[in-house]
């Protein structure tokens, strides 16, 4: 069914708007992540273009993918599509078409987006203000979205606009969607890896790239969670002592503080808390910290490494919620 003038421009105005704020999220992540390590996480930048699915045009016009060719690329590139600039523009022309329906306070900020967007383009020491840029234009989309509901009626324009956001945060083209290796055994009831095979495909048709990543030591995970969560709540719930705030039970004057502190805890504490404190205590005590506590520490060092190596070759990582169905 085509769209009528009107909700063809609303929606494109919004979705281009989203997917500058979007542009802007992914460029002030990276640059956050590489700042100090100059050119040591230079990979860093080349998935940037491949989410954005323009790692072809790129190519054949930067080469290699380094900080500056991908910022100027993602940011102010007018032949990019995809680029901040681009998106802008075409959100603005498409308000322009539609003039009748934007309101004034939306058409003005819209414009002032752009001109920031077009002189950020000419100003040039931007390379070294990456963070403020994408902040400004994280604003500015935000503005123009609360703009969008206090100022326009909520009838068919305005949930089209809504509409165009939407579907912008939902596309998955470009995307890297990883599958983890060590989660693809045995346990899962036939129901569930059906249903996880299906949504794959699914992905996988709407132009995101799967691939599959190995993460070793995912295997010590439910260890170490049995380890370290016992140990964490011994720790953080011996403030619950009846003393300085919460419950307070048995306090009759003439009991003793061990007494107070001893029946608070018995009445506040649930059966399944007091078991994960007594392993808690257990594993932090004593002779046992460095044998329990403190290797559990290192199988969640190793897991984390396991994370980060992932999350360079995936943007997400994906898997079944549970084994088996609720």
């Amino acid at each position: 069914m085509l769209l009528s003038r009107v909700a063809e421009s609303i929606y494109w105005m919004n979705r281009y708007i989203e997917r500058a704020e979007n542009v802007a999220r992914f460029l002030d992540v990276n640059h956050n992540l590489t700042l100090g390590d100059g050119e040591g996480l230079g990979r860093q930048w080349a998935p940037l273009v491949y989410t954005t699915g323009d790692e072809k045009s790129f190519q054949e016009r930067y080469g290699d993918a380094e900080k500056k060719q991908v910022t100027h690329f993602l940011m102010f590139d007018k032949e990019n599509p995809n680029s901040i600039f681009s998106c802008v523009a075409k959100a603005r022309e498409n308000a322009r078409s539609v003039r009748e329906i934007v309101p004034m306070p939306l058409w003005e900020q819209l414009n002032r987006f752009y001109l920031l967007v077009r002189g950020a383009a000419n100003a040039a020491n931007i390379a070294d203000s990456v963070a403020e840029f994408c902040e400004q234009v994280k604003l500015a989309s935000h503005t123009l979205l609360g703009l969008t509901y206090s100022t326009m009626s909520h009838g068919e324009p305005w949930h089209f606009s809504m509409l165009g956001r939407l579907i912008e945060r939902a596309d998955v083209r470009g995307m890297r969607i990883g599958l983890v290796r060590q989660l693809d055994g045995d346990g899962y009831a036939p129901g569930v890896r059906q249903r996880f095979t299906e949504a794959v495909e699914i992905l996988t048709h709407l132009g995101a790239h799967v691939v599959e990543v190995d993460c070793p030591h995912f295997e010590y995970a439910l260890g170490a969670y049995y380890l370290i969560l016992p140990s964490e709540a011994s720790s953080n719930l011996a403030r619950f002592d009846g003393m300085r705030y919460g419950l307070r039970v048995g306090d009759h004057g003439d009991a003793s503080v061990e007494s107070v502190m001893s029946t608070t805890r018995e009445a506040g504490f649930g059966a399944e808390v007091k078991r994960r404190i007594m392993l808690g205590t257990y594993a932090l005590s004593s002779g046992y910290y460095d044998a329990y506590y403190g290797q559990a520490q290192k199988v969640r060092t190793l897991i984390r490494r396991d994370f980060e190596a992932a999350f360079a070759q995936a943007d997400v990582l994906i898997s079944p919620t549970a084994p088996t169905t609720a």
